[in-house]
């Protein structure tokens, strides 16, 4: 009986403690303050987490930067948020963010005292770790020749017409002497191909697992649904995983336009 009782709870525990936003949203001042503080504790393990292992070289307070995340929360409110998973998503992204912002700010003092053997004057300082340097946009690479690349002159004239100078696909056709079907079918056929080379450079910097992620949502354009089943995510938790990589991994290398070309891949547009 005592193991029953204590089973049921810790059920009760775990089913209070989930309801954060519901104790934000509550107007007992005790209760705003409980969710206050299993929020902090929430997001302080994942602070820790991150800055164990993505930013495993970079020394700052998990403390500091999620009591500025929460003070964040506390000024806008947290009535803009539609669920938990909401809260939960978008507060992990502003612990993400403000870290990002933090070694941002530090390694621009770097730069600018490079006679006290700041980053980029030391080649013995092993620096930030890779997603640290690719969040700060270390690499970048040529859209155009990532896309260009392996193609035959036939795909080469079509990838260029069509997404480099952004023809449509009638003026697409005229010069090719295609018909505009035949240009549309060649193109669906080639867009796979086109998004994986223009994410080749991101697959060989990522870890594993974060690769599955941009290969099986944007590569594959596998359905929200189905991709976050797969890696035993929630939808919403998988959105906010896709939307760091691609802010934190992707934009970095090919830049805004890239990304735009490259949410033309992905979807519709007007070739």
């Amino acid at each position: 009986m005592s193991e029953a009782r204590e089973s049921r709870d810790e059920a009760r525990l775990e089913a209070r403690d989930e309801r954060i936003l519901e104790g934000l949203l509550s107007e007992d001042a005790d209760e705003v303050n409980r969710a206050y503080r299993l929020l902090t504790d929430d997001l302080l393990g994942y602070a820790r987490g991150l800055l164990r292992t993505r930013f495993n070289q970079v020394n700052l307070q998990e403390g500091s930067v999620v009591q500025s995340a929460v003070a964040s929360l506390y000024e806008k409110g947290a009535d803009r948020f539609e669920n938990e998973d909401h809260l939960q998503g978008r507060m992990r992204l502003a612990v993400l963010r403000k870290i990002q912002d933090r070694i941002k700010a530090r390694k621009n003092r770097m730069v600018q005292q490079p006679e006290e053997g700041g980053y980029e004057n030391d080649p013995g300082n092993s620096g930030p770790g890779i997603a640290t340097r690719i969040a700060d946009g270390e690499c970048a690479f040529d859209v155009g020749a990532l896309l260009l690349n392996g193609l035959d002159s036939d795909d080469r004239n079509l990838v260029e017409l069509g997404l480099l100078q952004n023809l449509d696909r009638k003026s697409v056709g005229q010069r090719l002497g295609l018909s505009d079907d035949a240009v549309r079918q060649r193109l669906s056929r080639l867009r796979p191909r086109l998004r994986a080379s223009m994410l080749e450079p991101v697959r060989r910097r990522v870890h594993e697992d974060e690769w599955t992620v941009l290969n099986l949502c944007v590569v594959k354009k596998m359905s929200a649904k189905a991709a976050a089943a797969e890696l035993g995510l929630t939808e919403a938790q998988l959105a906010m995983e896709l939307y760091r990589l691609i802010e934190e991994c992707v934009k970095p290398m090919v830049g805004e336009s890239g990304c735009d070309l490259l949410l033309r891949l992905i979807g519709r547009s007007k070739i």
